[in-house]
This record gives structure tokens, C-alpha cells and sequence, in this order.
């Protein structure tokens, strides 16, 4: 699933784990691992990354359900939002310095209602645009949450090449993308979506395995 902090659909997928990868595909490497356009290199359950990152497992454990003011989405002025997800204490610094604030101790759970109050009170002083601008070129984890018709206009997806046009419709690109195997491009569906002979060849079965199906009444 995806990172709820960075204003994503979460979707399931059906490539296998990353660790797998090299056995199934050996001697390449994973270029990126993404869906719909979010890089996933692989993430550690949030109290995995809170004792990894901090030596310390309690302080998180309610890192993914937004209780934490530093993993969160906020409202901008103009009703858009802007995703925080600055676990790391220096990403955390680089933030704070953004907003122009200074707050408690970043891992005080009972201090996180009111630091969210501040951080959402700062965050309504400009437009989304803004604190995007704002914080492009920090360190501090932040992100505009883009709506399905604006993700394929952020630089960082446009660079990626996240995002594919085929017959005309705008659609994610395959993932995930390796160093030397190259995803095939895909295709628009046949006339009427009905041309199951072809689909099948195109899925690699042959004419005798298509005549089967079709005498068994598996496809019709």
C-alpha cells in the first residue's frame, strides 16, 4: 500500500515483493518500484521506523492513523492540502525552519493536538501552490497532494515518465521499471473490448490452449 503521508490513493498490487525480485529477474537492478506515480522503495511498518530512527518503538505506534503532527495532511488556504511526513529529525528541522516555527520535542505524543493546531494555523496562511513553492528544493518531506488530472504534471513524475498517453487517455506507466527489462508499452482495448482470440495470443496462450477455452465455454 501506499504511503498515506504523501496524498496518495493506497491500491494493492500483484508484482511481487522486492525481495523476490532479484530471484525472479536475476542480475538487475530495481530502478523504481511505484504505482500510479508514487516511488515505493520498500517501507518499514512505523514501529520498525521508530526504532530504527529513534531506538524507540512506543513513541509511533499511531504514525499511520495521522495522530502525529509531523505525519499528516494539512489544509491550505485556498481548501487545497499539503502532505508532512518528517519523521527523521533532520527532515523534521528542515521543516519547522520552513514554517518558521519552534515547537516541543518532535516525539511528545501529548503536545502532537496542539503542534498540529500551530502547524494547521500556519499552513492556512498561504496557498497550496505556495508552500509548494516553499518547500521545492527543502529536505523536509513535504509535498502538495495533487488531484488525478494535476499528477501528471509535477516535474518529478514528467522526469519519471510516471505517466503514459495510449489512444488518446492518460494512464500510469507499468511498474515497477528495471534497469535492463524493459515494460511493454501498453495497449488500448480491442473494438468493443470482444476480440478474446486476440487477448489471449497476446497473453502468450496458443491456438489450440484459445480453441479449448472457447469449446469448454470458459470464454465465449
Amino acid at each position: 500500500m501506499s504511503d498515506p503521508a504523501v496524498g496518495v490513493l493506497p491500491v494493492p498490487v500483484a508484482d511481487p515483493p522486492l525481495e523476490e525480485l532479484p530471484r525472479i529477474l536475476p542480475r538487475q537492478v530495481v530502478v523504481e518500484h511505484h504505482h500510479l506515480g508514487n516511488l515505493e522503495p520498500g517501507e518499514l511498518l512505523p514501529d520498525e521506523a521508530a526504532h530504527l530512527v529513534f531506538g524507540q518503538r512506543e513513541a509511533l505506534a499511531d504514525l499511520d492513523v495521522g495522530a502525529a503532527s509531523f505525519y499528516d495532511t494539512y489544509e491550505t488556504s485556498d481548501g487545497k492540502f499539503m502532505a508532512v511526513g518528517c519523521v527523521e529529525p533532520q527532515f523534521y528541522a528542515a521543516f519547522l525552519d520552513a514554517l518558521g516555527l519552534e515547537l516541543p520535542f518532535q516525539l511528545d505524543a501529548g503536545a502532537w493536538p496542539e503542534m498540529k493546531n500551530l502547524i494547521g494555523d500556519t499552513f492556512q496562511q498561504k496557498t497550496r501552490d505556495e508552500w509548494a513553492a516553499i518547500f521545492a528544493d527543502s529536505d523536509a518531506c513535504v509535498s502538495p497532494v495533487l488531484s488525478p488530472w494535476e499528477a501528471h504534471e509535477h516535474p518529478h513524475n514528467r522526469a519519471r515518465h510516471a505517466f503514459v498517453e495510449v489512444d488518446g487517455v492518460l494512464q500510469p506507466a507499468p511498474a515497477p521499471r528495471f534497469s535492463r527489462s524493459e515494460n511493454a508499452r501498453p495497449v488500448p482495448p480491442d473494438h468493443g473490448g470482444r476480440d478474446l482470440s486476440g487477448t489471449l495470443a497476446a497473453w502468450g496462450f496458443g491456438d489450440e490452449a484459445i480453441a479449448r477455452l472457447r469449446d469448454s465455454g470458459t470464454v465465449c
